[in-house]
């Protein structure tokens, strides 16, 4: 549907239209079954928060370009500095620490170029006229009492260097690992405590705290673990016809002692005319997780390294 409703601005010559107008547009070029009015709604209030249109002052919609803007992701760094990632490509754009507003790392911003880049030795530099969408809502990090009050000190060093911590539900305690959900942004954020995790200290605490701020479920669904625990913890004969058995060479793995899959090993040898071999084995996990099984589809949602 985006593609389709970007496409009237270029194809109208229109540098802006009303929801209304936009709907009418795409409804007499949309094949069955057109989308209602609400599910309209919903798909451009998600392209406004990604970045793509932008709705003006009077309700209208319009492409950042037209405003002169330059929609992206903006990353910041520990010096408050950063950069605006243009959703549309091309190169990123400098935003001084005095140009980025209330802007936070990983937030879609409309930005405007104030320098160009006149050489390939400089940045294109730019200053945040909006921030778009956030790209966190809450954080997790180590409670600390800052004169009388408590503060959150983000594990993400590209945050803020403290937040406010204005309601404590869960009574978490200085040295606490937890998580506040954040009430406002900008250099002075504030935040309401909604989880603890336990003490800073503590290997879980700081992992569970981990698998928070990445959005990781650490509970999986049932249908997941029975088919987990249905593999065979043994090789069964069937499974090794067809292959090179190698079960008998001298194989080692190269993951940790503390790795949860052992699934990279490598081997050295000597061919007959006394050079050396070094194999390099994969596990091959499609063999037990069979496309589109619960295990599979799992795994696509969680397929990231943290």
């Amino acid at each position: 549907m985006n593609i389709s409703i970007l496409s009237y601005f270029e194809g109208t010559g229109s540098q802006s239209a009303s929801a209304e107008t936009l709907y009418q547009w795409y409804s007499g070029l949309c094949e069955d079954p057109v989308p209602t009015w609400n599910e309209f709604l919903q798909e451009l209030n998600r392209l406004t928060c990604d970045g793509y249109i932008v709705q003006t002052k009077k309700k209208n919609y319009t492409l950042p370009s037209y405003l002169g803007m330059v929609a992206g992701k903006f990353s910041s760094t520990k010096g408050r500095f950063g950069f605006v990632m243009p959703l549309n490509g091309g190169d990123d754009i400098f935003i001084p620490a005095h140009y980025r507003k209330d802007a936070w790392h990983g937030d879609t911003v409309l930005c405007r170029v104030t320098e160009a880049k006149s050489d390939p030795s400089h940045l294109t530099e730019g200053k945040i006229e909006r921030v778009v969408s956030r790209g966190v809502s809450s954080v997790s990090g180590t409670v600390k009492r800052i004169r009388g009050r408590l503060f959150l000190i983000p594990d993400n060093e590209r945050l803020a260097s403290k937040i406010d911590i204005i309601s404590n539900p869960a009574g978490a305690k200085p040295g606490d690992k937890a998580a506040v959900e954040i009430s406002r942004y900008g250099r002075n954020p504030t935040g309401s405590i909604v989880k603890v995790f336990g003490s800073a200290s503590s290997r879980d605490a700081a992992a569970a705290a981990v698998l928070y701020s990445y959005g990781i479920d650490p509970i999986f669904p049932g249908e997941v673990l029975r088919e987990a625990s249905s593999l065979p913890q043994k090789l069964l004969p069937e499974a090794a016809e067809g292959r090179l058995d190698l079960r008998n060479r001298l194989i080692f793995t190269i993951d940790g002692d503390d790795s949860k899959d052992l699934d990279d090993a490598v081997s050295l040898e000597l061919d007959p005319s006394g050079n050396p071999v070094l194999g390099v084995h994969i596990a091959d996990v499609s063999h037990y997780v069979l496309p589109f099984s619960p295990l599979d589809n799992e795994a696509l949602k969680r397929g990231t390294s943290v």
